[in-house]
């Protein structure tokens, strides 16, 4: 799903080149949908254009389990604030919280070090960028 190549890949690169920072979350929306806070339900087609606009606002994006559609924007995720997290950064706090918290994968860019982190049941791996994949095939 955020292999080079993919839409998501491509919407994901955008938010980096742009430096603007994102929090993706990728699951079942209903399912997840305990944890949203505010927000804007969306419910569009999933475009790489539309992701990276709507990681201008400050709030996370939810897209479905596979990738297709955009359901909310600008939504703040609450989860359990009781779940230990090794994360410093509000973006990546809240990442780690909801893969160990659900089944979602959660990817974090970072706005300052523009680093994309995947959180996946609680485990974080950092996403190389594709000119260092491509080397390496």
């Amino acid at each position: 799903m955020i292999a080079p190549g993919t839409a998501v890949r491509e919407g994901v690169d955008a938010i980096v080149q742009a430096r603007t920072g994102a929090l993706i979350c990728i699951g079942d929306n209903e399912e997840l949908s305990f944890l949203y806070s505010g927000g804007l339900k969306i419910e569009v087609d999933y475009t790489p254009a539309t992701l990276f606009q709507l990681a201008k606002m400050d709030g996370a994006i939810t897209l479905s389990s596979n990738g297709t559609k955009i359901g909310w924007a600008n939504v703040q995720l609450m989860p359990d604030p009781t779940i230990l997290s090794l994360e410093t950064g509000t973006r990546h706090r809240t990442a780690e919280r909801v893969s160990k918290q659900t089944d979602a994968l959660v990817i974090a860019v970072s706005q300052a070090r523009s680093v994309v982190s995947l959180y996946l049941d609680g485990a974080k791996y950092i996403l190389e960028e594709i000119p260092v994949v491509l080397a390496k095939a």
